[in-house]
C-alpha cells in the first residue's frame, strides 16, 4: 500500500522458482503435474488485485518452434496462463539500438488501445497523435513509458503517473 507500483522482474523466473520449491529441481515433473505449481502462480498474480498499487510482471520471451523449426516470431516463457491473468498486456521490443516500442497486445480496462504501438523515435507527442477512447475522449500519445501508458488507459496525465 506504500507504492503505486512494483515490478516483478521477471515472473519467468517467479514461476521457476516455484516449479523448484515443489519439485526440488526444474527437470524435475511433467508438464501435467504443474497444476498446484499453475494454482499458486494464479494466486499470487490475484493477490497484486486485493492492493491499491500496480504490479508489473516483466515475462522473458524465447523463439517459437513449429516442428523443431524456429518460425521467425517469439513467444512468452514460463507461466502460460500470464497473459490471461493480466489486465494489460505490453510487449516491448527494440527496432535499432536507438528506437524502442511498447506495444499493446491486449487492455482490459480501454480496448481501443489494442494494437497502439508507442515508439521512443517520436518521444514528443504532436496534434496529430491523438487516440479517440470508447467514451469520445482523445488521448494524446507518442511516449513509451509506464506511466505514459497507464496515463492512457486510465485518462490521467502522465505526470499523475511519475
Amino acid at each position: 500500500d506504500n507504492f503505486r507500483s512494483v515490478v516483478i522482474d521477471t515472473a519467468t523466473e517467479m514461476w521457476e522458482l516455484l516449479r523448484l520449491a515443489r519439485f526440488g529441481a526444474l527437470s524435475t515433473g511433467q508438464t501435467t503435474s504443474f497444476g498446484p505449481v499453475n494454482a499458486e502462480m494464479r494466486k499470487l498474480i490475484r493477490e497484486a488485485y486485493n492492493h491499491n498499487a500496480n504490479v508489473i510482471f516483466l515475462q522473458k520471451l524465447g523463439k517459437k518452434y513449429v516442428n523443431r523449426e524456429w518460425d521467425g516470431s517469439y513467444e512468452p516463457k514460463g507461466f502460460g496462463d500470464m497473459a490471461y491473468e493480466a489486465q494489460l498486456v505490453v510487449r516491448l521490443y527494440r527496432e535499432d539500438p536507438n528506437i524502442f516500442h511498447a506495444l499493446v497486445q491486449d487492455c482490459r480496462q480501454e480496448p481501443a488501445l489494442n494494437g497502439l504501438d508507442l515508439s521512443s523515435a517520436d518521444p514528443v507527442a504532436t496534434a496529430g497523435d491523438k487516440m479517440v477512447m470508447s467514451d469520445g475522449s482523445e488521448l494524446m500519445t507518442g511516449v513509451n513509458t509506464f506511466a505514459a501508458i497507464a496515463a492512457l488507459i486510465c485518462g490521467d496525465t502522465v505526470q499523475d503517473w511519475m
